[in-house]
């Protein structure tokens, strides 16, 4: 039997009841009632009409009711297919979500060599055509400084260096205040008057260094130098070279290419390039066989949406070297040729900045420009990377000046290295960490200077007298931490001025003054006489009128007695 509600129950349980008296006012409605047998029979008939009547309105009440509730579930579930069929807005990923994807998808191995692009949130690269490098060189520098109004070229550069090898470096700008480049044949029109605009490159480079590659080389001074390159026009690739790789005439390595080489790089195989600074030797150079060219490219005031990538053979599972190139967001990347085998091993330092397009050509900018460079290193430790700010390594250069004291070494989860970058006439370090700046929040390397110390949240100068105290306690510039503040102790000549005994150097340290003369006692760091002299055991002591020896004293405040002499308190009484 179907279960019924208590209300229902309740119901028909009422409808009864008022059949049985509709069913006496009936009766009485007749006359009076008779006791005869009759009476009875029509009181019973009345009974069972009253009963079919109850469940009569027992059925009609629980079809009603399950009537009721079945409209009202349809109703439910309707409105219920209503709210699923509104579209829901899908959320907007932030900047860091973006970021850690890209980071991830940047560690997923691609299927195979050639060129490849992902978009948020795919979780697999996608295969795009490669591009053919351009053959433009984009030459190293050997000599020294000769220009310090330049970043590279002539100029100087910050670089990550580290103890170990690096796997992979990645650069990309902090901050950009920019409003417009040109490219121009270093520095011969600054002004941008008749250079096309946004003419710069992208380079991340390493040191030169010892590599196989040099095997059939003649010259012993022969390294190996490898460049990612990208330039404005959206293409980038690898530019491999070999510095010094023998005299005039001599053979560059196999493959060697078949095209003509002169002012060139090609992809086919090496090219041999008379080096200008060098012009009785020669160098090599060769281009990756494939590039890639991402979706968009940017203009020089939107330097910030751009970072590039540099990986030896190996990381990721890859079999070569490659290059990769993240333009708003969207990583694009391309093999190498894997022309030095031995890069992972052997690369020590990065170089990653902003320069002219080729051919030792200069990007310059606007005045007022200030960029904040970023150079991430993969080396296998969470150690920090030295600053090497007197970098020497790639000829092109761009119009701005390397601020002083401003790069930041930082370690942990991303090894890398800040610099700032002007063309402002006396700009100042703008970076967390530069002196009288914020501090930074890394452990280690909480100001960008070695000269100055975090101070109460601030950077400031550090190592000298009354300046406090720098890393681990040391004072570079003279004097001894004590308290945190380099103190400079008292010269002996400065301490014992007409005293005796021991005293203090002003420092938390002692110096020892001496003695009195015969026939003299050394009280409170001074020389008085008793007549007759004391006998031992006994001091000169002022009583008050004279001096007079005595055994049993008082040391006056902020002395105490040790070896019958009352020293300063301060002077801890050593057997």
């Amino acid at each position: 039997m179907t279960k019924q509600s208590p209300k229902r129950f309740a119901f028909a349980c009422a409808l009864l009841g008022k059949g049985q008296k509709a069913s006496l006012s009936l009766s009485r409605g007749r006359g009076r009632f008779r006791q005869s047998r009759r009476t009875g029979r029509f009181a019973r008939a009345g009974m069972k009409s009253n009963a079919m009547i109850a469940v009569l309105m027992w059925g009609i009440v629980s079809l009603a009711a399950d009537q009721t509730a079945a409209k009202t579930a349809e109703q439910s579930q309707t409105r219920t297919k209503k709210a699923q069929a509104q579209p829901v807005a899908p959320q907007r990923p932030t900047e860091a979500d973006r970021e850690s994807w890209r980071r991830t998808i940047l560690k997923t191995p691609r299927p195979k060599r050639g060129c490849f692009t992902a978009s948020y949130p795919e979780t697999k690269w996608r295969e795009v055509p490669c591009t053919i490098p351009s053959h433009k060189l984009f030459p190293p520098k050997h000599r020294g400084m000769t220009n310090d109004k330049e970043v590279g070229g002539s100029g100087t550069d910050c670089a990550a260096t580290v103890t170990g090898h690096i796997t992979e470096a990645e650069g990309s700008f902090f901050s950009v205040d920019v409003t417009s480049e040109c490219g121009a044949q270093s520095p011969t029109d600054p002004t941008c008057t008749s250079a096309s605009a946004d003419q710069y490159s992208l380079q991340l480079n390493t040191r030169p260094f010892e590599t196989k590659a040099c095997k059939g080389s003649p010259d012993s001074r022969c390294l190996g130098f490898e460049q990612f390159v990208y330039d404005p026009s959206g293409e980038s690739h690898i530019q491999y070279w070999l510095e010094h790789y023998g005299p005039a005439g001599t053979a560059c390595p196999s493959p060697r290419s078949t095209n003509n080489c002169a002012g060139a790089a090609w992809s086919d195989g090496w090219c041999p390039y008379p080096d200008p600074e060098f012009p009785s030797e020669i160098d090599c150079v060769v281009n990756s066989q494939k590039g890639v060219k991402p979706s968009e490219s940017e203009t020089a005031p939107s330097l910030g949406l751009l970072k590039l990538a540099g990986k030896a053979a190996g990381v990721a599972g890859a079999a070569d070297d490659s290059i990769v190139v993240t333009v708003n967001g969207t990583p694009s990347a391309a093999w190498g040729n894997n022309y030095f085998p031995d890069l992972g091993s052997q690369w020590q330092e990065a170089e990653f900045n902003v320069f002219g397009n080729s051919d030792s050509a200069q990007a310059v900018f606007n005045n007022g420009a200030n960029i904040v460079v970023h150079t991430s290193v993969t080396s296998g430790t969470t150690n920090a990377p030295s600053c090497d700010c007197k970098a020497i390594l790639t000829g092109e250069s761009n119009n701005l000046n390397l601020v002083p004291n401003c790069c930041l070494a930082d370690g942990g989860a991303e090894p890398s290295i800040t610099f700032l970058q002007s063309n402002v006439a006396g700009q100042s370090c703008t970076l967390c960490g530069g002196e009288g700046k914020p501090c930074c929040s890394v452990v280690g390397a909480l100001c960008a200077s070695a000269n100055d110390t975090c101070w109460s949240g601030v950077c400031v100068a550090c190592g000298a007298p009354s300046e406090p105290c720098c890393a681990e306690e040391q004072c570079p510039r003279g004097g001894r931490c004590v308290s945190n503040i380099c103190c400079a102790p008292l010269s002996t000549a400065q301490a014992c001025n007409g005293t005796c005994g021991t005293v203090s150097d002003g420092c938390g340290g002692t110096i020892t003054c001496g003695g009195c003369a015969h026939g003299e006692s050394c009280v409170y760091n001074t020389c008085y006489t008793c007549f007759p002299r004391c006998a031992a055991g006994q001091i000169c002591e002022w009583s008050g009128s004279t001096y007079q020896c005595v055994v049993d004293h008082i040391c006056k405040p902020g002395y105490h007695f040790c070896k019958n002499a009352c020293i300063q308190q301060i002077i801890p009484c050593s057997e």
